[in-house]
């Protein structure tokens, strides 16, 4: 017997429907993290020569994959995490010179953001919304 919390879960996530039970979930989450955790030492590395703080940039890359990451599973409903971009975060590196930290931090978090607002709350991807 399941307790009612773990069935709540499987009726939500819809278990039965996508054939899928507890262990693979938890693998595939468990994969998906260490596929993604290169990205906890690569982005801070790289916005460290911009002159933001290592600490605060590892702390800032945790916290902004792994909310987008909750919303995409809680929200959304989907299998996907996103991280920071590389796109995104490489074209705003070589503008650091000419722009000031907190702007750089705060066009990381609206891309973050708009991602996760797009894919969990239906808005158009297509839009002035893109980066």
């Amino acid at each position: 017997m399941l307790s009612p919390t773990r069935e709540r879960l499987e009726r939500y996530f819809e278990f039965d429907r996508l054939g899928t039970n507890w262990r693979t979930e938890l693998l595939a989450g468990i994969t998906k993290f260490m596929t993604m955790a290169y990205i906890i030492f690569e982005n801070p590395s790289i916005l460290r020569e911009t002159g933001l703080p290592y600490q605060a940039s590892v702390g800032a890359t945790c916290f902004c994959a792994g909310f987008a990451g909750i919303l995409m599973g809680a929200f959304a409903r989907y299998p996907i995490t996103l991280a920071p971009g590389m796109g995104p975060r490489g074209d705003r590196v070589r503008a650091a010179d000419r722009v000031d930290s907190p702007n750089i931090v705060g066009s990381f978090k609206l891309t973050y953001f708009r991602n996760a607002a797009t894919t969990s709350f239906g808005l158009p991807s297509r839009s002035c919304w893109a980066s």
